[in-house]
């Protein structure tokens, strides 16, 4: 995604891929499974990257792994976008969590579905729907 700077960071697109493809993965085995730890880890994974913590983000560095091992080279977009898109894939998540801790399981994996979309259209296209409302709001919002 070609943008403007925004925040004047850059983030890895090859990384940030196979990191949506992670999440995708990990969001579909909580729909076919239902185990909430699969969503505390994806709490915990989006919680220490939205505050900039990748050195303990175990899917950060699984997909640093999966990058250097296919030598992939770096492909550097401006982070503001996809450090908002990390913002509402938290949300997505912690939602989840707390309608299926209050006893609504099928609303939960509803939410998941809608963020395993999302991730998937970024791991497999290149499309961030995160960072497409970014840049919208950002035309609205100075």
């Amino acid at each position: 995604m070609k943008s403007c700077p925004i925040n004047y960071k850059k983030a890895d697109q090859n990384i940030m891929r196979i990191l949506a493809g992670l999440v995708t993965l990990i969001g579909l085995l909580f729909i076919l499974s239902s185990q909430i730890l699969l969503l505390i880890i994806l709490l915990y994974d989006f919680l220490v990257r939205i505050f900039d913590y990748k050195k303990i983000s175990p899917l950060f560095h699984i997909s640093s792994f999966f990058a250097k091992l296919a030598k992939l080279k770096k492909s550097e977009v401006d982070s503001g976008p996809k450090e908002f898109a990390s913002k509402l894939g938290f949300l997505f998540v912690a939602s989840a969590a707390i309608i299926f801790f209050l006893g609504y399981p099928l609303v939960a994996i509803v939410i998941m579905f809608l963020l395993v979309c999302c991730a998937f259209l970024e791991a497999a296209f290149g499309y961030c729907v995160g960072c497409q409302i970014y840049i919208l709001l950002k035309k609205f919002v100075p």
